[in-house]
């Protein structure tokens, strides 16, 4: 099963940790490891670095 990934403006469907995945156009190897919390409902942001539309995925804990 794959994981879900959230892109730049999608809301968080629950609050928690979150992992950038990867640009949604490009490809950035330094941000790989970046993880962030998002609230519930709040908007994902774009990449840590260069602010460009990203995808996220939640971390489990």
């Amino acid at each position: 099963m794959s994981e879900e990934r959230y892109q730049t403006g999608d809301k968080a469907p629950e609050t928690g940790q979150y992992r950038f995945d990867s640009l949604v156009e490009g490809f950035s190897q330094q941000q790989e490891n970046k993880v962030i919390r998002v609230a519930q409902d709040e908007q994902f942001p774009g990449a840590p670095e260069s602010g460009k539309p990203a995808y996220w995925i939640r971390v489990e804990q």
